[in-house]
């Protein structure tokens, strides 16, 4: 019979987080369309106009069920973060630069980067709510015994130095290891297949 850990690993598996994201943001990036003609000519507005359609389009499309009535700004802004992240602190500037001079894949290269970071940041959302879930879900007795159920069954996958201190590796283990398992499985997946 499975255990919570087990459930809780299948649940946060990358099948489950990490591609089941990736795929809907696919799909919404697919689905955008912007009207690319003479981007070259672009200013500062049109380009706020498309950041803040790509931003709206991807939360509706790729976390369906999200509160759609927000106006496009509303998206713009709460994703805003995510172009300094990319571009830096003269984000607006260097993508404005790229869209006009279609360097590095112009405004689909931009496009792409930001439906990355948005992947990447919906992904670790959904593993750290399922992680939460299930750690709150246990006794303290089970969360004594949790981190050390997860070294004896995964313990050759923690780094070296985890492997052979793991009185540290077991008294860290519930959120640090846990977000890192499904990328963990992901990439064994890509050297195994």
């Amino acid at each position: 019979m499975p255990t919570k850990l087990d459930r809780l690993l299948k649940a946060i598996s990358p099948e489950n987080t990490l591609d089941a994201v990736a795929a809907r943001v696919d799909a919404a990036m697919n689905s955008f369309r912007v009207n690319a003609q003479k981007v070259e000519t672009w200013g500062w507005d049109d380009l706020e106009d498309c950041l803040a359609r790509f931003f709206k389009h991807m939360d509706q499309v790729a976390l369906a069920g999200r509160p759609l009535g927000l106006d496009p700004q509303d998206h713009l802004w709460s994703h805003a973060s995510l172009l300094e992240q990319e571009y830096g602190a003269q984000s607006y500037r260097v993508v404005l630069k790229i869209v006009r001079s279609g360097a590095e894949g112009g405004l689909y290269g931009v496009l792409r980067a930001l439906a990355l970071r948005l992947t990447t940041k919906w992904a670790e959302n959904r593993i750290s709510s399922f992680i939460c879930e299930y750690w709150k879900g246990l006794s303290e007795k089970e969360q004594r015994a949790a981190p050390r159920e997860y070294v004896d069954k995964y313990g050759a996958l923690l780094p070296a130095e985890d492997q052979n201190n793991q009185t540290l590796t077991v008294r860290f283990l519930p959120h640090e290891f846990l977000k890192e398992h499904p990328r963990i499985m992901q990439r064994m997946r890509r050297v195994g297949g």
